[in-house]
This record gives C-alpha cells, structure tokens and sequence, in this order.
C-alpha cells in the first residue's frame, strides 16, 4: 500500500475510492470521509475534526483497514456459480433496485450503511446485467450463468436492506414495508434453491 506522507483529508479520501472503485465496489467519497472522521473521532476523542492530522501511519492504517476486504484474496465461500433462468435473474435485479431505492431514500442518515448497500447491489447489477448481456437462449428460455461473486453480492445488498428496513432504521416512501419486505426476503430465498446454486 502506498503511504501518503503529508497528505490531506481529500488526497486520502480519492486514493481510496479509487482503489474501492478498481476491485468493482463503488463507494461515494461522502462515505469515505464520513468513515475517516469516525476513525479521527474514536481514536482521538475530545479533538475537533478541524484538527484532525493524517500522519503517514494513520493513513496508511485508514487505506488498509477500508480496502482490505476488496483488495486481498477472495475468502473461500461456500457459494458457487448458478444458471438462472431469465425470471430468477429478473425478480433479483428487481429486488436489487428496490434495496438501492430504499438506500437513497435514507441517504440522509446510515450513511456508511447505505454506502456499503449501494456498493453491493451496484456490483450485482454490473455483473449481472453483464451476464444477461451474454446469455443463450435454451428451449425458448434465457438461462443466465452467474458467478459466486455476482450471488453474494447480490445476498449482500438484499439482505442489508431487509434487516434496516425490519428493525426501522430505513423508512420507505411510497412503498408498502410489508410488500417490500416480502418481494426481498423471497429474493433471498432464490439464492438459496437448490437448482439455482
């Protein structure tokens, strides 16, 4: 990892949506910076965050602590590839943007939460959509090859929407919550059908 020796808030705060943004996780840099006053304010309690100062070795810690769950290897899953059928990939994609619907609707608050849904289902959908891109058609059917990354992301984002919008931290506008949460929590559980894994 790079150290930022004499760098600012900003410097820091790009270099590390950059290195978020090259492994596919796109993460608005408000959140980054919501994420570093947080450190500053644990770390150094009592001290205005106008005197927050990045030495070389808290930056370096910042930069590694984020990223490192993007930039090391992949963790042995338990998930494995799927073929979805074009309705399976289409009831997903449509729970996906109704977890992003939800995020921005509660961008106001939870940020870094929010932040972290909309980076998942954001990765989803690319490798998704990507998929359905390149996908044959089989007996009059669109089946859909989904690699385990794509399915956790896609586990990841619903699920975090369900459990904010259960225990009411996330609100929904416009929207039925029983409703909601139902079309969600049946997506989940068709990452989890035997026939889609």
């Amino acid at each position: 990892m790079p150290s930022y020796v004499g760098s600012d808030l900003d410097t820091v705060v790009r270099a590390i949506v950059d290195l978020l943004a090259d492994h596919d996780r796109l993460v608005p840099s408000y959140a980054v910076r919501d994420a570093l006053v947080h450190l500053w304010q644990t770390r150094n309690p009592g001290l205005p965050v106008t005197q927050m100062t990045l030495d070389a070795a808290m930056v370096d810690a910042i930069i590694t602590g984020l990223v490192q769950q993007v930039t090391a290897p992949p963790a042995p899953t338990a998930t494995t590839p799927a073929v979805w059928t074009g309705d399976v990939a289409g009831r997903l994609v449509t729970a996906l943007a109704m977890g992003v619907h939800c995020a921005t609707m509660n961008l106001d608050q939870e940020r870094l939460e929010v932040a972290q849904t909309l980076s998942a289902a954001s990765a989803a959908l690319i490798k998704i959509g990507n998929a359905l891109r390149q996908a044959h058609g089989h007996e009059h059917e669109c089946l859909v090859l989904i690699d385990a990354s794509t399915i956790d992301y896609t586990r990841e984002a619903i699920e975090q929407t369900v459990d904010a919008i259960s225990v009411g931290r996330w609100r929904i506008a416009g929207q039925n919550r029983i409703a909601t949460l139902r079309l969600l929590t049946g997506a989940v559980a068709l990452l989890d059908v035997p026939g889609h894994r």
